[in-house]
């Protein structure tokens, strides 16, 4: 296995215990980082996956983004997409993503209309650079 393969492999395992960890808060006390309880129509389990997924796809689009509008741009879609997963992409944004969702997730969770949710996640993953530096 090579460096590289080990550190996104990492990283992608530090991401997915974070969300794990935030599930299971809310799961258990109803309470995530000090917020109060929402209730909604969906299951508890259901919209933070959905933001998880969504945050995920945002990084991972953003990561493709940028290997797609630096020059010189690959010519295939396996070239971007390794390029896309080198762990200089991804590696801080997976790392960052459960931070992001923390700092949203009281304003995404109260929401009922699930497009919103995704869009709002997805926005958030895309846009995680401008995030951190405010």
């Amino acid at each position: 296995m090579s460096k590289s393969l080990m550190r996104v492999s990492a990283a992608i395992l530090i991401a997915i215990l974070a969300f794990v960890g935030l599930f299971i808060l809310e799961r258990r006390h109803g309470v995530i980082l000090g917020s109060e309880p929402v209730t909604g129509p969906f299951d508890s389990w259901l919209v933070p996956l959905l933001i998880t997924v969504a945050t995920i796809a945002g990084v991972l689009a953003r990561s493709i983004y940028e290997v797609v509008t630096t020059p010189p741009a690959p010519t295939t879609y396996r070239a971007t997409f390794i390029a896309a997963l080198a762990p200089s992409k991804t590696l801080l944004a997976l790392v960052i993503a459960p931070v992001l969702i923390a700092l949203f997730y009281k304003t995404i969770r109260s929401s009922e209309d699930v497009f919103f949710i995704l869009l709002t996640s997805f926005q958030n993953g895309f846009f995680w650079k401008t995030l951190l530096k405010t």
